[in-house]
């Protein structure tokens, strides 16, 4: 036995001795290739590797999956439903399509998409995209008449399983299956940080884990813009809206065009600002059942630059409702706008359906004399998005003269328009929150995977691109977004309508300490600072005469939102407040600001004093969940509290240990809370790496490892389920957390990865941007391990085996760096001797000064390059 620190706890009860692994039968050699876990795709467009199951009259499935011949698919009348589901062999992103070579009998074609074996019956997985990145909806008709490449060109943005079914008499035959990859392709090559070690679990979790955050990484540009041109005609879908750029100015005017409803609406916007921020809008809308009949709709719409500049959430005020007699059946209909004065009438196919009068208005909503035209289609939700076509547009002023005549049949024609529906609707790169669902931008999610990023590919501008997106919609209050889907545009504040609590938005500015501890970079940061400080002005509105951060039923929401808000004063919102007041003093000192930085330092000392005072129970060892539930306890704010340097001198193993305890315990670790709180019991990837990392922190690295292989370990095998990427929650069954609509690529579960670079290679930054560094491997009971991890200077290389009883590391450091070398001894009168494998490296042993402390020493590097220590 060779433990890896003087006070390191025995390995978990029933574990035979430490060794490689050697209870789970992974043994691995040392040179093994880490390059086979990777999981990206090789090329852009990715094909099934395998069938799971076929139902029905289906033929050729294993000929498809060669490409040497064609699946069909027949139903007769009153016969079953043929079914075939796919499997991509792991979870893949992209926009899905079929090939079909030839149809008979007009057969309605039905898709549908799963992450889990599960859930591989008609209605998929439950629950697609909550914003218009990727499909909302998990099944797919399509009725399919003749040869075709059928899809529905949205993202799909976490599938392992495609089923596909004919739901109507007839025979497909389908030549070729695949889907066009939307993620980032992260191929070996393009890992810039690498782990391996002797269990092949631990590694299989390593690259679950950067595989997660690559999926859920949307690139700038991706998604499609909403208006194109086909046909002859505009085609809007979605988008919202957009304006003729040079119509501002325009006044008495009438504008006609012909338009098609497609889906649900068609809708038309005149006298409006610049992009269309305010203006009257009129909508053709199709019925939608007997309780809703065709009508004509009329709008105010105002985004709130004008009348409420703190508020940029678009409203729309209706002014009226005109029932309609034409049906919108799908034909081409003549409008007729006119504007003269205060009168706006509207004409459908030579019939007057109504006049507005503006000087009539409701209170606050203004009259607009002038302004531009243009179209709108909504985003909807949940295939709720609208879809017409526009054609033959043309304005004509009060004089007879033309100001604007366009046919709309060429791709030209959007060139004269601005707004959301002409640009690209995801100008930054950012990363989402999960592949299938939310598919938003969110603080929380960002805290695990930042340090996860950097710990693999090292794409910083994900990273900046996600921060500068949520900083933008940060409140008049101060306070900071922390979920902003990436289809609203970049923005400056003050903006309104994306925070979600308390604690998250403190999240946020722990993202942007981040980013400046891992890139050393100041440009983000100084930009971002003014933000900083108005999130940390707000934060402390929200201290009480303890100096408390308190919370209530409108803030207090955390990661379980199932379990409601959390009020009073909670030990997780101020250890989470007590950590962002030292992240914050690191990047004022960074920037120039020592006396900002020595206030907010006083600011977490008075913080601590309070925590400790109030919410610390010194005869539990532990801190309460609350001060109004005080007998109850948390995973996180415990961990939080030990990661952040809450607890007093000697407290945290202590707290650790009565955690174990105390919380129900699972085969997939603790539940979250203690049972008498009445939260929910299921095991939260999220708050389970905080527990890791403080177990880590606190050099439990049996107990540690143990936690990686039981949680993140059941993820990436548990059968049905493992797909490659590490779920949102799993519940005390092992099953996923949520049932179907579960995703089961959730970035804020990816934390294992960078855990295990950060502690069991040991790499981490001591300074911004690895300027120094530590590097303290913790063995466990591993034999070796070895990789990389990326920094600005070049990368940091670590490989350390056991031969033995001894311990021997190989570490190459880049030039310009310094820090410390911590090792494992066997004995306390043990000394490490340092071996120079690089020519330019010093030869003076008194460069490297060492320190003992109990079973570790501690080695100082004052330059860069390669070294072998070795410990007998």
């Amino acid at each position: 036995m060779f433990p890896n620190t003087a006070h390191e706890p025995h390995p978990p009860a029933g574990a035979d001795a430490p060794r490689a692994g050697g209870r789970h039968g992974d043994d691995l050699d040392p040179g093994a290739d880490w390059q086979h876990y990777v999981r990206g795709p090789a090329q852009s467009v990715v094909r099934p590797v395998a069938v799971l199951s076929s139902f029905g009259d289906v033929t050729g499935e294993e000929a498809l999956l060669t490409r040497t011949g064609s699946v069909v698919l027949t139903m007769e009348h009153g016969g079953s439903e043929p079914s075939v589901v796919m499997d991509y062999g792991q979870n893949v992103a992209g926009v899905p399509w079929i090939e079909v070579a030839s149809s008979t009998g007009k057969p309605t074609l039905l898709v549908s998409y799963s992450e889990s074996a599960t859930w591989t019956d008609a209605d998929g997985d439950f629950e697609g995209s909550h914003n218009d990145t990727g499909s909302h909806d998990r099944v797919e008709t399509f009725h399919v008449h003749e040869r075709a490449t059928v899809s529905s060109g949205l993202i799909q943005g976490g599938q392992r399983y495609q089923r596909i079914a004919l739901s109507s008499p007839g025979t497909l035959v389908i030549s070729d299956v695949g889907l066009h990859y939307t993620s980032p392709r992260a191929t070996a090559a393009d890992y810039r940080g690498w782990f391996a070690c002797s269990s092949d679990l631990l590694n299989r979790v390593w690259y679950d884990g950067a595989y997660t955050v690559q999926l859920n990484q949307l690139p700038a540009c991706t998604l499609p813009v909403a208006w194109t041109v086909s046909d002859g005609s505009l085609v809007a879908r979605g988008g919202n809206l957009a304006v003729l750029t040079s119509g501002t100015g325009w006044s008495d005017c009438t504008v006609t065009f012909q338009t098609q409803v497609v889906e649900r609406a068609a809708g038309w916007i005149v006298r409006a600002s610049e992009e269309g921020r305010h203006g009257y809008l009129f909508v053709l809308r199709a019925a939608e059942g007997p309780g809703n009949p065709a009508c004509l709709e009329q709008f105010y719409v105002d985004d709130g630059h004008e009348e409420r500049p703190q508020d940029n959430v678009r409203r729309y005020t209706l002014l009226g409702r005109v029932p309609l007699n034409l049906g919108l059946d799908g034909s081409w209909h003549d409008v007729r706008t006119t504007m003269a004065g205060h009168l706006i009438t509207v004409a459908v196919d030579g019939q007057t359906l109504c006049t507005l009068d503006i000087s009539r208005l409701p209170a606050g909503v203004p009259a607009r004399m002038n302004g531009s035209v243009g179209f709108h289609q909504a985003w909807g939700f949940k295939h709720r998005a609208e879809h017409a076509r526009f054609r033959h547009l043309r304005v004509v002023a009060a004089d007879g003269s033309i100001l604007h005549h366009d046919t709309l049949a060429d791709e030209a024609a959007l060139a004269a328009f601005s707004g959301d529906a002409v640009r690209h609707p995801n100008p930054l790169p950012v990363i989402l929150d999960g592949g299938k669902r939310d598919r938003t931008v969110w603080s929380g999610d960002l805290l695990v995977q930042i340090p996860t990023l950097f710990s693999t590919t090292a794409a910083e501008d994900y990273v900046r691109g996600s921060i500068e997106l949520l900083n933008g919609y940060q409140e008049a209050t101060g306070q900071s977004a922390a979920r902003v889907p990436p289809v609203l545009p970049p923005a400056s504040g003050p903006q309104h309508g994306q925070t979600y609590s308390a604690v998250y938005s403190m999240h946020q500015l722990v993202n942007l300490a981040l980013h400046h501890l891992y890139t050393g970079d100041l440009t983000l940061s100084e930009e971002q600072w003014p933000w900083a400080r108005r999130m940390l002005d707000w934060c402390r509105t929200l201290l009480d005469n303890r100096g408390l951060i308190v919370t209530d039923e409108n803030n207090g929401l955390d990661w379980d939102w199932y379990d409601g808000p959390k009020t009073g004063a909670v030990t997780a919102y101020n250890a989470a407040y007590h950590q962002m007041l030292h992240h914050a003093a690191a990047v004022a000192e960074a920037l120039g600001r020592p006396e900002e930085a020595d206030g907010l330092r006083r600011q977490a000392d008075t913080l601590r004093s309070a925590v400790n005072e109030h919410l610390y129970d010194t005869a539990r060892h532990l801190y309460r969940l609350s001060d109004q539930q005080p007998d109850g306890v948390s995973l996180d704010g415990n961990s939080l509290a030990v990661l952040s340097g809450l607890p007093p001198q000697g407290e945290a193993p202590k707290i650790l240990a009565a955690l174990e305890a105390v919380l129900p315990g699972t085969p997939y670790g603790p539940s979250p809370f203690s049972a008498d709180t009445g939260f929910w019991p299921q095991v939260s990837p999220y708050v389970s790496d905080m527990y890791l990392r403080a177990l880590f922190t606190e050099r439990a690295t049996y107990n540690a490892l143990d936690l990686i292989r039981r949680l993140w370990g059941h993820m990436a095998t548990s059968d049905l389920h493992a797909v490659g990427t590490a779920w949102e929650l799993v519940g005390t069954d092992g099953s996923p957390g949520f049932g179907a609509k579960t995703s089961l690529a959730h970035g804020w579960a990816a934390g294992a990865t960078a855990a295990l670079s950060a502690h069991v290679l040991g790499i981490r930054p001591a300074s911004p941007g690895f300027a120094t560094w530590s590097i303290s491997p913790q063995p466990g009971d591993l034999t070796w391990a070895r990789g990389r991890v990326p920094t600005p200077h070049g990368p940091i290389e670590v490989s350390w085996t056991r031969p033995g009883d001894g311990f021997a590391l190989e570490l190459t450091v880049p030039d310009g760096t310094h820090g410390t070398v911590t090792v494992p001894l066997p004995r306390e009168q043990a000394r490490p001797v340092i071996h120079f494998l690089s020519p330019h490296a010093p030869t003076d042993d008194g460069e490297y000064r060492v320190r003992t402390r109990g079973l570790v020493a501690d080695l100082s590097i004052t330059t860069g390059g390669s070294y072998r220590v070795t410990v007998g």
